[in-house]
């Protein structure tokens, strides 16, 4: 698992350009480390989707430093998650919530405790039958497994990946405004971004 974690850019750090970029940019960034307190979950919901998220993006993304959940719940609180799962009439929340429920739902029925009491084994089996929709029958009726997989991973996906940590990780040099990307030939890069498989710069 250790071999996961690698990365091609141990020493670039994506925040040392963040002068670089303009005010409101730097604004918007460093919100997404101190998300505002929201209530949309429950506690519960909170701690379902913080394992979830464990087990959905495993530490080979790199170290994650923003709070993915803060930010999924402010963003339902303000009513940002919008439209409709493909495939049903049900808004995105709905799925979601819903699919929330029918997980403690069919734990209590298999194991007789809330998912989040789980072995952390226990929750990984669980997970990969939900993804493929291998659940209950009478539990998952009115969202399926795969519909609340598929809605809840689309939107938390473009949370993770807003982290400048993975940002770093993967070697993205950030927000390109103001200052432009310029090197587009072979082998050449702009002054924020890491050169390929870093090995020893530290910009």
């Amino acid at each position: 698992m250790d071999d996961l974690k690698k990365t091609y850019y141990p020493h670039y750090n994506v925040l040392k350009h963040k002068d670089e970029w303009d005010e409101h940019t730097r604004q918007v960034i460093q919100e997404r480390f101190k998300p505002k307190h929201s209530s949309y979950f429950s506690t519960m919901e909170r701690e379902i989707l913080t394992d979830l998220s464990h087990h959905i993006f495993p530490s080979h993304l790199g170290e994650i430093s923003i709070h993915i959940i803060d930010i999924f719940d402010e963003r339902c609180s303000k009513g940002s998650i919008r439209g409709y799962r493909p495939g049903t009439t049900l808004p995105k929340t709905t799925v979601i919530d819903t699919g929330l429920k029918h997980i403690d739902e069919e734990c209590i029925l298999l194991h007789q405790l809330p998912f989040i009491q789980l072995e952390k084994e226990q929750q990984q089996k669980l997970i990969t039958q939900w993804f493929v929709g291998d659940t209950t029958n009478n539990v998952w009726k009115a969202v399926t497994s795969v519909e609340f997989f598929k809605t809840l991973t689309a939107e938390l996906i473009p949370i993770v990946y807003s982290d400048p940590s993975i940002w770093s990780h993967i070697g993205f040099g950030g927000p390109a405004f103001p200052h432009g990307y310029y090197a587009f030939g072979p082998k050449q890069f702009d002054n924020s971004e890491a050169p390929l498989h870093d090995s020893t710069s530290t910009r």
